[in-house]
């Protein structure tokens, strides 16, 4: 058997559309057979507390405030 890769996903912003986007993806894995599996991996907003918001809301492994990270 081999082991499905694994995409992690990168979210900047955590408002209207960066919440469209994490439902859709989240959706995608158990409506469509995906040849990979889904890791909500980091998001990025306007501050650090907004980020580290939407990690904790939205399941993330990390959060910053800085959009280049």
């Amino acid at each position: 058997m081999t082991s499905r890769q694994t995409l992690g996903l990168g979210l900047i912003g955590s408002g209207f559309m960066g919440k469209t986007h994490v439902f859709g993806f989240a959706t995608a894995q158990r409506v469509f057979d995906l040849p990979f599996d889904i890791r909500f991996e980091c998001v990025a907003d306007a501050s650090a507390e907004l980020a580290e918001a939407a990690r904790r809301r939205f399941g993330f492994s990390r959060a910053t405030g800085d959009w280049r990270t």
